[in-house]
């Protein structure tokens, strides 16, 4: 418990600075109590985020062969929905209750959405997650609204104290995943969860103190119209939170479907963005038509600075997808765990924060302040160095196991110092640039463009669960983005991925019982949990502890254990499928058996046999739930039996299936060498952070060429 006390203090000194230079500055008052609000939202936020595609890669969905892939798609759903229901809410809070009300409403939401975590079952985990969406909606746009309305128009501190409100953000963001990270991976994932939802509860006490002392004066109210409106003998108010968890489940449903492959958040996505896009050209025209042209123009530049953030957070969000999955398979780590590693960014914007806000002010000062644009080009060039530092750190390998931690900190210093020349500076240029009366309804047009980011950051980041052979093995030469990132990467690496895959698949072709046999034990020890519940085999450990490997006579009780509930939950999928198929049987026994499944953490509770083998005279099959051949639709719609493909399980294949046999990795008689299998496993992360880097340099580039009629489109907005 050294590491939670040491991140207390840390917490403490941090506020200390924040609270004196507010004072210093002659910042207004209420910009400390919004700032110390948000870091505790923040903290509730950034603590799930950290755990979230851990938790499901690693606990929740962990012998489901695609989990990756299925973990970045909810991953990217969760936060494009987080970041597209700020548009609903910035517009409630204009028009209906004001920003106060939507602050203290989305918080409760969120709360409850944390403690949710707690349990480990299917409909708490995707509520969890859907009351956070709708939580976050009402309280992200008004919070940065509400310290926007802190500044007088055209007031020369408002960038300066939106950097240091941003520093609020990135404490929260900054200690949470060294709390809730060290609690969910060290002691269990719902402690970690659970830590989130506190945080998210001191958030509100914090806030509703403020309003209590009258702190933020006029500012946020709810719009005098609507104070006594009554529709059918309810407030406003009661409308506004009973739609709020109306929204819940039609949330809960999105996220289902994106994990299940079905894209209709995407359908949605686009729609909103139609329907978004359609309105600002209204007000763009209505605008100019009054004789306002520069609103105009400036809204339109506001579109542009959209456009751009979104690439930036696009890649910025894998983060929390792929970057931390990288970090945890290869990564030398020195005593930390994955999820603790997401507060390097946010600690590098604690240190260089204020000193960023004070650079500004002293170029302003000297009239050598970057405009806008200019702004943005850098961060994106930052952004793009740090990645192609990640992509070409595949060489720090140096024939060994791991790559040093040291590229995790380089790498984010530059992607931070990006994230600080853009991020604080477009939240500021938000307000300054929108018509008062739309200010929220363009805070939350802003955060769509992340909205975008976090969707495409999934598609992003389910690249690296696929094989990239034919481009390793030189049968694709791609396109010149490709071919300069080999060479940046190495065409060393490349032939050991080449290698590895080729001398995988060519061992296997010839798949007989022995193999199906191993490969369904296998799974069933990749089940297998200590007394503290966590997995006791894994890829990773046994490559940092040598190739530690199952031994099946010293932990023969607990495989029989594990085979013993894989037989009983079953049974259970066999009678579910057995009385559903007969009319007239007892719809009590049935919702009975379910919820025997339903309220087991038992990860054979909800998969049965699905995705064990089978061997044919036509070929190895996969098993459904119950343990028959799985049928699936062909390209005519009929129904056939689901053939095991190793080509596309090859990856999976090696990363989950055999790691635990032993003399895998035996040195003098491996299959594979540990150094080529570790190169192998990191080299699909590489060679997209590569791409990466490059593809934002050369947008970079463009949006300096640019910047000099966004410039004029800004006006009088430096």
């Amino acid at each position: 418990m050294i590491k939670m006390a040491l991140y207390i203090c840390l917490t403490i000194f941090s506020l200390i600075v924040a609270k004196l230079v507010i004072d210093r500055n002659e910042h207004p008052k209420g910009l400390f109590h919004l700032f110390f609000a948000e870091m505790w939202e923040r903290f509730s936020f950034y603590g799930m985020r950290a755990l979230l595609v851990l938790y499901i890669v690693k606990d929740y969905m962990r012998s489901v062969e695609n989990n990756e892939e299925i973990a970045y798609g909810i991953y990217a759903a969760y936060g494009a929905l987080v970041y597209a229901t700020p548009l609903l809410g910035g517009i409630i809070a204009d028009r209906l209750i004001g920003y106060r009300k939507a602050i203290m409403l989305g918080g409760v939401l969120m709360a409850i959405g944390h403690f949710f975590m707690a349990f480990p079952h299917d409909f708490f985990f995707y509520g969890a997650l859907a009351l956070l969406i709708a939580g976050n909606g009402f309280f992200k746009p008004n919070i940065s609204s509400l310290v926007g309305a802190l500044y007088e128009k055209g007031d020369i501190k408002r960038d300066s104290g939106f950097t240091i409100f941003y520093m609020g953000i990135n404490l929260g963001a900054c200690v949470a995943p060294l709390m809730c990270g060290y609690l969910g991976e060290s002691f269990g994932w719902h402690y970690g969860f659970g830590l989130a939802g506190i945080g998210m509860l001191a958030g509100i006490i914090v806030f509703w103190d403020g309003m209590k002392k009258g702190i933020f004066g006029d500012k946020g109210l709810q719009p005098i119209e609507f104070r006594d409106k009554k529709y059918f003998n309810l407030n406003i108010d009661k409308w506004v939170y009973g739609f709020a968890f109306l929204m819940v489940p039609l949330f809960a449903y999105l996220i289902v479907a994106e994990a299940g492959g079905n894209h209709l958040l995407g359908v949605l996505i686009n729609v909103i963005l139609l329907i978004s896009g359609v309105y600002m050209l209204y007000l763009i025209i209505t605008y100019a038509m009054k004789g306002e042209s520069k609103v105009s123009m400036k809204l339109g530049a506001i579109m542009i600075l959209a456009v751009l953030c979104a690439i930036f957070w696009a890649c910025f969000e894998q983060a929390g997808s792929s970057i931390i999955i990288w970090t945890d398979k290869v990564i030398n780590l020195h005593g930390f765990n994955a999820s603790e590693t997401n507060a390097i960014n946010p600690f590098i914007i604690i240190i260089f924060a204020i000193p960023f806000a004070m650079l500004w002010s002293k170029l302003d000062s000297i009239k050598k302040n970057p405009n806008t644009p200019i702004k943005f080009g850098l961060g994106l060039t930052l952004l793009a160095i740090g990645f192609l530092f990640f992509g070409y750190s595949i060489k720090l390998m140096g024939g060994g196991e791991q790559i040093p931690f040291f590229t995790l900190v380089i790498g984010w210093l530059f992607i931070t110092f990006g994230e600080l020349c853009l991020s604080p500076i477009g939240l500021s240029k938000v307000t300054q640039l929108s018509p008062t009366k739309i200010v929220a309804f363009m805070m939350g047009l802003w955060f769509l463009s992340s909205t975008v980011a976090h969707y495409i950051s999934g598609f992003l980041a389910k690249e690296t669960t696929k094989p990239i052979i034919e481009l390793a093995s030189g049968q694709d030469e791609g396109n010149f983005i490709d071919q300069w990132n080999q060479k940046m990467i190495g065409q060393d690496n490349y032939a050991v991925y080449a290698e590895v895959y080729n001398t995988t698949n060519s061992l296997y072709q010839e798949l007989d019982q022995i193999f199906i046999m191993n490969y369904n034990e296998a799974k069933i020890v990749a089940e297998i949990l200590n007394e503290k519940g966590e997995k006791m085999f894994d890829l990773e450990n046994a490559l940092k502890k040598g190739g530690e490997s199952y031994n099946p006579v010293e932990h023969l009780h607990l495989y029989n254990a594990e085979q013993d509930s894989l037989r009983k939950y079953v049974e259970i999928h066999k009678q579910i499928s057995k009385l559903t198929q007969n009319a007239g049987e007892s719809e009590e026994k049935i919702e009975e058996l379910k919820k025997t499944l339903l309220n087991s953490s038992s990860i054979w509770a909800k998969k049965g046999k699905t995705g064990f083998l089978s061997y044919g005279l036509e070929g190895i099959f996969v098993l459904d739930a119950k343990g028959d051949e799985a049928l699936i639709e062909n390209k005519d719609g009929k129904k056939v039996k689901k053939i095991y493909d190793l080509t596309s399980f090859q990856q999976n294949y090696l990363e989950s299936n055999f790691r635990y046999k032993k003399d895998y990795f035996k040195e003098g008689s491996e299959i594979i060498d540990r150094n080529q299998f570790a190169t192998f496993i990191s080299m699909r992360y590489n060679n997209l952070y590569g791409k990466i880097g490059f593809m934002t340099l050369l947008i970079a580039l463009g949006t300096f060429i640019c910047s000099p009629v966004i410039k004029i489109l800004m006006d009088d907005v430096h």
